[in-house]
């Protein structure tokens, strides 16, 4: 609970996990039936990139700044996550970032619907009054790796849960791996995307062995590595794990991670698409 990202709103990780998570949720529209988005570890609505968390870490510039100023893309995913941005910013100017409930209350239909679960007392408090007229969003203060269990399957028995912690504490992926094999006995055929940081890969290693021990038909890894040649124990980058992925989603991945990696100028920088369960 002592983790705050503002301090590292807009940083790389952010950005490659939000263009995922807009591909993923837009993948959702192909339907017109309603679906449900849901979050474990919410966060804030919006961050201020001129305030003081975001100052002193300037994250943010080698992230968010760094595409919105020198992006002259054509991939479509890379576009449809600047869009995103501008949202937030009609000004041209960049200064606000969207945390990933806003982003993906941007992209509700009428019909669908966004259940957020945050424990931090001020991120809660701030999701409370930013989405309170919002008939759409429901907000729990409750730890979600005790909500999500309970929240699932959501009524229209279609969507998408984003599970983003802070990994502060070293159990995290035991925690993540029992409550997988609670939401599998209740909602097989959700999407899941699950963020990591990529540190000490061992650790992730385990966890993807363990995943394939759990009863999901389809279980999709990619990892966006920022700086494969850096020390044992710095960020390297970051990943999402994806359960139950829409039909040919690793394609998209394998055409946008390369086109962010050079949009965002990471000399050093790779990306990876693996299977980890794949359906026959």
């Amino acid at each position: 609970m002592n983790y705050q990202h503002a301090y590292h709103a807009g940083c790389i990780a952010d950005v490659f996990k939000h263009l995922v998570l807009i591909q993923l949720l837009q993948a959702l529209h192909k339907k017109p039936a309603p679906f449900s988005y849901i979050e474990t570890h919410t966060g804030k609505a919006l961050y201020d990139l001129s305030m003081a968390p975001a100052q002193k870490t300037k994250e943010y510039q080698q992230g968010i700044h760094q595409l919105w100023h020198n992006a002259n893309s054509k991939d479509p995913a890379i576009n449809d996550y600047l869009q995103a941005i501008h949202e937030v910013n009609p000004d041209n100017t960049l200064k606000f970032y969207p945390g990933s409930s806003l982003i993906a209350r941007q992209r509700l239909r009428e019909h669908d619907n966004a259940i957020l679960c945050e424990l931090h007392p001020t991120a809660y408090h701030d999701l409370k009054n930013y989405f309170y007229h919002d008939t759409s969003v429901h907000i729990h203060h409750r730890d979600g790796y005790e909500a999500l269990p309970a929240l699932v399957p959501p009524k229209s028995k279609r969507g998408l849960v984003l599970i983003d912690p802070p990994y502060e504490i070293k159990d995290e992926y035991e925690q993540l791996l029992k409550m997988l094999e609670k939401v599998q006995t209740r909602w097989l055929n959700g999407i899941y995307a699950i963020w990591f940081p990529i540190k000490q890969y061992d650790l992730i290693l385990d966890f993807y062995h363990n995943l394939k021990t759990l009863e999901f038909p389809k279980i999709l890894t990619t990892e966006f590595w920022t700086d494969a040649e850096n020390s044992d124990n710095a960020l390297k980058g970051s990943g999402l794990i994806i359960i139950n992925p829409p039909w040919q989603f690793d394609e998209t991945l394998k055409l946008s991670l390369p086109a962010l990696i050079n949009a965002l100028g990471l000399t050093r920088g790779k990306s990876k698409v693996l299977w980890l369960v794949k359906e026959d």
